[in-house]
């Protein structure tokens, strides 16, 4: 986990759940391309407004993934395997 503060909050976890200390770190991810809009996108997470998320066609083409179709449901795991 190259990010310093999402590695200290896996830590902060991993104190009260050591049960989960073998596990797989998980991945870092982050909304959007810019701190401004990544906020505003946490933020409306945060209150429940935003439930859901979607690549970006350009992320889609770049990774040589296909295209969803109504009804996928796309596991962000697997971008970029």
């Amino acid at each position: 986990m190259e990010n310093a503060s999402a590695r200290n909050l896996w830590g902060d976890y991993l104190d009260k759940h050591l049960e989960h200390a073998f596990v797989d770190t998980p991945k870092v991810v982050h909304f959007c391309n810019n701190e401004l809009d990544a906020n505003e996108c946490a933020a409306l997470v945060k209150k429940g407004v935003k439930r859901a998320t979607s690549p970006s066609l350009l992320g889609l083409q770049y990774l040589k993934q296909p295209l969803p179709k109504i009804g996928d449901f796309i596991d962000r795991n697997q971008l970029g395997r």
